[in-house]
């Protein structure tokens, strides 16, 4: 369950179009039910100079959530911007659309491999 979620938020955050890091810091895992909470940038930056950052932030933040992942807990994945179906229906030229289902058909990858 755990290299499942992590391979698909790496995707998540590796593929989310980034001007100022807030789409791709908003991919949040959690325990037992969907988080909620719209966050800011981990590292705000422009024109995605702090994609890297970034992403790296949300993956080390999935990874401390899922250390606390008790067998059969379900895990949730969510991204609760306005704008982030958008994204992901293409609006922006540095993704092509369903970035989303991309990667979880990488984490339905990973998981038959086992």
């Amino acid at each position: 369950k755990k290299k499942v979620v992590i391979a698909i938020v790496r995707n998540l955050t590796t593929n989310t179009p980034v001007d100022t890091s807030k789409a791709l810091s908003n991919w949040i895992v959690s325990l037992g039910s969907k988080n909620g909470s719209k966050i800011d940038p981990h590292f705000f930056g422009q024109r995605g100079s702090t994609q890297e950052l970034s992403a790296v932030y949300a993956i080390t933040a999935a990874m401390r959530i899922l250390e606390a992942a008790k067998p059969g807990q379900s895990v949730w994945i969510s991204n609760n911007l306005p704008y982030i179906r958008k994204l992901n229906d293409g609006s922006s030229t540095q993704q092509p659309a369903n970035f989303v289902a991309r990667a979880e058909l990488i984490g339905r990858k990973v998981a038959a491999k086992g």
